[in-house]
């Protein structure tokens, strides 16, 4: 690209960037060729699509509508009592085994079906679906598909009550059979489909199943609230925004698509940008009156969470997660792969269904009761920790060097030696910041699209093994830990001390391989040969004396593999990665940092990074919020995406302070100009001393929310009024934002215009 295109890209974004989304996360070039690229003030590439949200922080949230709420399907006319215990009901339709469970403390029903089904505007298929319980798709072994749901004449049922709920055997049409289980417990309920009960026939094979997917559903805007979506930090589509169109179903699966079985599709509005890495979603009735929160307790690996607004197909606003145990792909059928036929997954995927549902009221019934009941959940169960939250403030990542394609050979860009790192840690710490969590990446012989998997020797054009050695040894004098970028899931080139068969190969036998730019592309690598390239390294990385690294990709990539006599599901795969980076924990002596980890590698993360700060922003998503911030807060420290790629650093600010992220700073001591022509081309504005200044500004207003704030957790946020909002932490600390350009005078004080307050036991 010529600077003169350079320079009118910039151009563009000065007159325009207050117009524009901006995504920070600088490497991530996969397959999104349906959106629009242009170019902010800053460089970085920025994503546009129609179906955008234009309000484009997404910081003006409107306060919420209180007005008390009733069940919209409150009758219990056609059910039976099941079960009850101190805080729950449950009641069942016998014939449909819809369900409806009372909050005893509130009387609000929650149901899954809808009454006065024949009144309302609901054809008679749909009819059957609103009522039944379950209802599945097959497919017969001349490839016809078909739906059956349990509210069908043929449809056989074994229904019998236990003393905290019922069990139910199920026979569809087809003579494929399955177990449904309703419990009690508490607060909560669980609907459980056991895998050992399902059967299937020759000619009848499972592909998706779909449970309860009414149950919370509201008519319109009848019912004040919102539902909850887990995509990015968190997003709500609230009920009564009549502007929020909804043109395509919301579909998304748990932990990202398997590429395993699809991959390189483009982006489009019935795909979401971020990968949903928690197994929740919710709905609220009337804010701070009743909510239901679900957890996918298992079967999140291989679920779809699927969303309908009112008005797209039906009236109701309605929200479900969707099993797959079989999948559709392409199969080619000549070597040059451009002839294919329609296949679908030979073995079903294996695993157990298990939603528990949390009813929630009064405080806790909005969308940071959710945060908190699963916070809870976690820490229960062990998959997050209570412990000391103690990481720097703020993080500076610096890039080694990169690759630039050649016509005969390669060349190599040194962006940042490793004597530079210290050069400016010191010249920072002279001005005064005393803390920082510092990643060196693109460290590996070759560049940071270079030889990966191989990474050592350090290149030598970056220094010596001795001098990385003395620089982390004078880092850590200064109270600074040096960690090293690794990743063990991308592999950009074929060493031979890697056998071919330890790279991914799809389901339909090609190789699982991504094109970067027009000259660089990637494949993936096993999980089980992952491993033995840790073991491989981990000699290396003591005699560097590399403790601290810094994961990326691997902990958010989750895909099944084909390989001939090496195949594994998503669920083999995830428990593949686990172990993987306890490898790496154990072995180091410390917690790895994790790159936008999935939940289940929340407990292994020494921090988290790129942590997601907004959602998908389709315009039916009317508020972004902070979910996944409170649910970590005061458990696991995390880091917001590139400060130096956003069109507002004021805003930009402001919003790492509310939701209690640290910022984050992508740096090189060469001018990025020189990575015009290599797969780093994105990376437009980073030099260290264009930006010494603004990482000095914000590490020193971030820090003073983190010192008043230290282990705390989360415990409420509140709209005070439009572009204001308060945050109030564990420890009686409150810290209110004003996103607004005027001061706003509040009882802990006035907050000037686009700046915060610390309020400390109430003063």
């Amino acid at each position: 690209m010529s600077k003169q295109m350079i320079t009118a890209f910039i151009a563009i974004g000065i007159l325009g960037s207050m117009s524009f989304v901006a995504y920070a996360n600088e490497e991530d070039s996969e397959a999104d060729s349906s959106v629009e690229e242009v170019q902010d003030t800053a460089g970085d590439s920025l994503l546009v699509e129609d179906t955008v949200n234009e309000d484009e922080e997404g910081l003006l949230e409107q306060p919420y509508d209180l007005s008390e709420v009733e069940s919209p399907n409150p009758s219990l006319a056609t059910f039976t009592l099941a079960a009850e215990n101190e805080q729950l009901a449950l009641y069942v339709e016998e014939d449909s085994l819809a369900i409806k469970v009372v909050n005893k403390k509130t009387d609000y029903v929650w149901s899954s079906t809808i009454d006065d089904i024949e009144a309302e505007n609901l054809n008679e298929t749909w009819q059957t679906l609103v009522r039944s319980a379950v209802s599945i798709d097959s497919i017969n072994q001349r490839n016809q598909e078909s739906t059956e749901y349990l509210l069908e004449d043929e449809t056989l049922i074994d229904l019998d009550y236990l003393d905290d709920g019922f069990s139910a055997t199920i026979q569809f049409p087809s003579e494929i059979k399955l177990a449904l289980e309703v419990k009690i417990d508490g607060s909560h309920f669980t609907v459980n489909i056991p895998e050992e009960s399902i059967e299937e026939t020759e000619d009848a094979r499972l592909t998706n199943l779909s449970l309860y997917p009414f149950l919370g559903a509201t008519k319109q805007n009848e019912v004040s609230g919102y539902q909850f979506i887990p995509d990015g930090s968190g997003a709500l589509v609230r009920f009564d925004d009549d502007s929020a169109r909804m043109d395509y179903p919301y579909r998304s699966r748990i932990y990202g698509e398997d590429q395993g079985i699809t991959t390189g599709q483009s982006l489009t509005d019935t795909q979401a940008p971020h990968v949903l890495s928690m197994p929740v979603y919710g709905f609220v009735h009337g804010v701070d009156q009743n909510a239901l929160f679900s957890i996918i307790e298992a079967g999140a690996e291989y679920s779809e969470l699927v969303a309908y607004k009112a008005g797209l197909s039906t009236e109701f606003n309605w929200l479900t997660t969707e099993f797959i145990f079989r999948s559709a792909y392409r199969q080619p059928t000549n070597r040059s792969g451009t002839q294919a036929i329609d296949s679908i997954q030979a073995n079903r995927n294996v695993f157990d269904i298990q939603l528990r549902f949390e009813l929630l009221e009064e405080e806790a019934a909005n969308y940071v009761g959710m945060a908190k009941a699963y916070q809870a959940y976690l820490l229960d169960s062990g998959m997050l920790s209570d412990r000391d939250t103690t990481n720097p403030a703020i993080r500076l990542e610096f890039l080694g060097g990169e690759r630039e394609e050649g016509l005969f050979w390669d060349r190599y860009i040194a962006m940042t030696s490793i004597t530079d790192v210290l050069e400016h840690v010191e010249t920072l710490s002279a001005e005064g910041m005393d803390e920082a969590m510092l990643v060196y990446k693109g460290w590996y012989d070759g560049g940071f699209t270079g030889k990966l998997p191989n990474k050592f020797p350090l290149d030598s054009r970056l220094g010596s093994k001795n001098e990385a050695v003395e620089v982390q040894d004078e880092l850590s004098q200064l109270g600074f830990d040096l960690h090293f970028q690794t990743d063990y899931t991308r592999a950009y080139s074929r060493p031979t001390q890697i056998d071919n068969n330890e790279y991914v190969e799809q389901i339909n036998t090609s190789d699982l391989t991504f094109r970067e730019s027009e000259n660089t592309s990637y494949s993936y690598l096993l999980p089980t040969g992952a491993k033995e390239l840790v073991e491989r390294d981990l000699a290396e990385y003591e005699d560097y004396g590399m403790t601290n690294l810094a994961l990326k990709n691997t902990p958010k990539a989750l895909f099944s593999t084909h390989n001939n006599g090496n195949a594994s599901d998503r669920g083999e795969n995830k428990e593949a990665t686990i172990a993987l980076v306890e490898q790496l924990n154990e072995q180091t002596g410390k917690q790895s940092a994790l790159y936008e980890p999935n939940a289940y590698l929340w407990d292994l993360a020494g921090s988290y990074l790129d942590i997601p700060m907004d959602n998908s922003r389709y315009i039916y998503m009317t508020d972004a919020v902070p979910f996944i911030q409170i649910v970590l807060k005061g458990h696991l420290d995390y880091y917001a995406p590139f400060s130096n790629f956003v069109p507002n650093q004021r805003e930009n600010t402001l919003k790492t302070i509310e939701y209690g992220a640290f910022p984050s700073f992508y740096l090189t001591t060469e001018d990025p100009f020189s990575l015009i022509d290599t797969d780093s081309s994105h990376l437009y504005t980073s030099q260290f001393e264009n930006w010494q200044e603004a990482v000095l500004t914000q590490y020193t207003e971030v820090k003073q929310v983190v010192d008043a704030t230290r282990d705390a957790t989360i415990e409420s946020r509140e709209i005070v009024e439009e572009g204001l909002i308060k945050v109030s932490y564990s420890n009686d600390v409150h810290v209110l934002v004003n996103y607004t350009e005027e001061a706003v005078v509040t009882d802990f004080g006035t907050v000037d215009g686009q700046s915060f307050i610390i309020s400390e036991g109430g003063e």
